[in-house]
Parts: structure tokens; C-alpha cells; sequence
């Protein structure tokens, strides 16, 4: 097999145009690290990459970076020392900086409930995991955000709350990739100072019927779900123990205990969860540690109109409650406050159904469609 020398001095300009661009630190932009799986960069984001390569690096107009697939960062290295010649002088390539240290200071207030607390929401550029963040900030939490896929709307939230008067900060990492969430809490511990709460909302799983479930499909929900789970579990009970305690919150699904359409793979994984949520509760109560779980049935949103089929769906579901209302994420953002306000001390390894009263009923969509 050929070997391709690679020109050190291009892949380390290489590696500070993808850190400005992307504003990723630049020590997990590693040659062979996955653009996708690993560090959440898509096709239009590598095109903006290019474009900035093809600038600083003086390459020709017509070139094979926008044509060509590209899975990792010596990939790119290697098919533009086909165009680079060192003697051309690079523009200068601007290297991120450094994330300002935010300690939170924060102010006491006697209706903010949360006030003094530092909270961790996973998953919280969007969504219900937005909404949960937003919330918390109201309630006096200093709240970190943390994205990976969508860093903008990270960064956005974090502004929003800011502006308002509250308190975020904002953290980019994949919950699947283990080696960033250890990077991600001494981050935490060196910028923020601790941290007393995490909500563990990042998920990621596909729709559809058990036939249809692949293998990556079941590796990729697995990382994210249960394995991030863990691991972020693991790296924030040691930071809480510093501070005395405190308090831990995952999401899980009702598919977890029985059949919705669809939600084979989520439903599955979930279960992990459920069942791993009451092992930490076992064992981590002797650091004065809770571990708690919240399981949202269908949730008033955009992602409900991606099942199939939801134009039948969604009105079952809602005809399943007695109130013929869905949950809204306020009302899960809501509910969460309260397990790591004051008044949830009696609750530990506690699994909580929020369907709108739902589970009450047994029958069938086949069955409601006759």
C-alpha cells in the first residue's frame, strides 16, 4: 500500500483554518478524527472550510477539495499537497481563542430557587433541552449549554439568558465521544469552578419498526444514550462531591415500558438508561448524590411531526389523555426544576411518567382506528 508523506508544517495550518472556522479547540481537531461522528462538522460546513483553504493557502480556483468525500482532516492534508507549494507565502491563519474564564457570581435572590447552583443541560441548543435551560437559568442556576451539532444555537441561547439577566456559559462537545466528555468537565472545573447539577437530555436514536433497525443505528444510540450517560455521570458526580452533594436528572421515554410505534431503537436504549439511572441512585447516595429520571410521552413540538404516520399519531396520542392535551417541554423544564429545587429531597432513583395521564389508558392505535 502507498504511504503519503504528509507535509507537517500544511497540516498544521490545515488544522488552525479548520479551528477558526468550525471555533473548535484545536487540540480534538486530530488528523484522523471522524468530521461527522466525531466532531459534528457536515458537508456545508467543510464547504465554508475550503473556501477559507483555498484562500489562505493560495490554491488554484480549480481544484478537487469540493469534489472529492472526505472523512478526516489528513484526508484533506493529502489532497491539497497536490496544489500546495511551500515557497507560496500562506495568509496569516487566525487561531482561536482562548474561552474566557466566567466564574459565576451569582446574586442572591429569595424567588430564585436554583440561586447559587451550577447546572450542566446536555443537548440544550434546541428543543426541549433549550427550553430545560432557559427555565433553570430563570430559576437563579448558572446553566451551561452544551451543543455539539448545532454550536450557533448554543451560542444564541447563551446570549439570550445573558442578556435577560441570568447566567450561561457555553460548551461545545459530543456526548458519544467519551475522550470529549472528559475534556468537557475539566473545563467546566477550570472556567466555572464546579458544578452541582447535570441533566442528561442529548439523545440520539432512529425511527422506525425493529426490522429496520441497523447496526450503526444501534451503535450511535447506544454512545450517546448510555455510554455518554455514564461517563458524563461518572466526570460530574466528582465534581459535585467537592461541592457536597447534588443532584442528577436523565430523560427516558415510555417506550422504555412498552410499545409506541417507531420507537423501537430510542425505546431500547432508554431502558438502559432507566436501569442504570437506579444503580447510580444505589450508589452514589453515600456522596449525598441523587440520580432521578424524568420519561416524557409525546411532547407538544417539532419532533413528534418526524414520526410516520403522525398525522394519525398525534391525535391518538392526544385522544390517549384525559385532558386531550400533550405534555409542552415547559412542562417537563418545569418538573425537572422541581427534582433539583429543595423541596425534591425524598426522591431518589425515581422514574416519573409525564404523558398527560396517557398510560391510563391500554388500547391500541390498531384498535382506536377501527
Amino acid at each position: 500500500m502507498m504511504q503519503h508523506i504528509v507535509n507537517k508544517d500544511l497540516a498544521k495550518q490545515v488544522r488552525e483554518i479548520f479551528a477558526e472556522v468550525t471555533r473548535y479547540p484545536i487540540d480534538i481537531l486530530e488528523d484522523n478524527a471522524h468530521f461527522e461522528e466525531d466532531l459534528g462538522i457536515d458537508s456545508v460546513k467543510l464547504a465554508e472550510v475550503f473556501a477559507v483553504i483555498q484562500e489562505k493557502l493560495n490554491l488554484p480556483e480549480k481544484n478537487s477539495l469540493y469534489e472529492e468525500q472526505f472523512s478526516d482532516i489528513q484526508q484533506v492534508v493529502i489532497a491539497i499537497s497536490k496544489y500546495y507549494s511551500p515557497t507560496k507565502k500562506a495568509s496569516q491563519v487566525a487561531t482561536p481563542k482562548e474561552a474566557e474564564q466566567v466564574k459565576p457570581q451569582p446574586q442572591i435572590n429569595a424567588n430564585k430557587i436554583l440561586q447559587g447552583k451550577i447546572v450542566l443541560v446536555t443537548g440544550s441548543g434546541r428543543g426541549i433541552g433549550k427550553v430545560i435551560a432557559k427555565h433553570l437559568a430563570n430559576l437563579g442556576a448558572f446553566t451551561i449549554v452544551n451543543t455539539f451539532h448545532s454550536r450557533n444555537l448554543g451560542e444564541e441561547l447563551v446570549d439570550e439568558i445573558n442578556n435577560e439577566g441570568g447566567q450561561a456559559y457555553h460548551l461545545w462537545g459530543s456526548m458519544a465521544n467519551c475522550n470529549q466528555i472528559k475534556k468537557m468537565f475539566e473545563e467546566i472545573e477550570t472556567n466555572i469552578g464546579g458544578l452541582d447539577f447535570l441533566v442528561s437530555n442529548a439523545s440520539n436514536g432512529t425511527l422506525g419498526t425493529v426490522e429496520s433497525i441497523q447496526e450503526k443505528h444501534w451503535q450511535k444510540a447506544y454512545r450517546t444514550n448510555v455510554i455518554g450517560f455514564h461517563q458524563a455521570a461518572i466526570e460530574a458526580s466528582r465534581l459535585m462531591k467537592k461541592r457536597g452533594g447534588g443532584r442528577i436528572v436523565a430523560l427516558s421515554s415510555p417506550g422504555a415500558r412498552g410499545y409506541i410505534e417507531h420507537l423501537a431503537c430510542i425505546g431500547t436504549v432508554k431502558a438502559a438508561v432507566e436501569s442504570l439511572v437506579q444503580y447510580m441512585a444505589s450508589e452514589f447516595a453515600q456522596d449525598n448524590i441523587a440520580v432521578n429520571c424524568v420519561s416524557p410521552g409525546a411532547v407538544e413540538g417539532n419532533l413528534i411531526h418526524k414520526f410516520p404516520n403522525s398525522e394519525q399519531l398525534v391525535p391518538h396520542w392526544k385522544s390517549l389523555t384525559p385532558g386531550y392535551e400533550l405534555c409542552s417541554p415547559q412542562h417537563i423544564a418545569e418538573f425537572i426544576g422541581f427534582l433539583l429545587g429543595p423541596n425534591s429531597t425524598g426522591m431518589n432513583g425515581s422514574i416519573v411518567d409525564m404523558d398527560g395521564g396517557s398510560s391510563v389508558y391500554s388500547y391500541t392505535l390498531k384498535e382506536r382506528f377501527q
